[in-house]
């Protein structure tokens, strides 16, 4: 039986979640488990977000991580935002 906020005596058409497990409540009484899944969480600025050439190449090299010979900005960002 489903547990739940029954406020005004009927249910129905109303979605109850509860350890991961969506269930809703149909017209005739019934009820309809489905699986939720949790949405990911929106990504956060990157770490070259907003910094100049001379930055982004201080920030490379404070992890240790090699300058390629003429690379242009968004290569150094793009490195930049892959290392961990």
């Amino acid at each position: 039986m489903l547990h739940g906020c029954h406020c005004n005596g009927s249910s129905r058409g109303q979605f109850f979640i509860d350890n991961g497990s969506a269930v809703k409540v149909n017209d005739d009484g019934s009820e309809t488990a489905t699986a939720v899944v949790p949405a990911s969480a929106p990504a956060g600025p990157k770490p070259s977000e907003g910094l100049k050439v001379d930055e982004l190449k201080a920030a490379l090299e404070a992890k240790g991580i090699s300058i390629p010979d003429g690379a242009k900005k968004q290569e150094l960002a793009d490195l930049l935002d892959g290392a961990q």
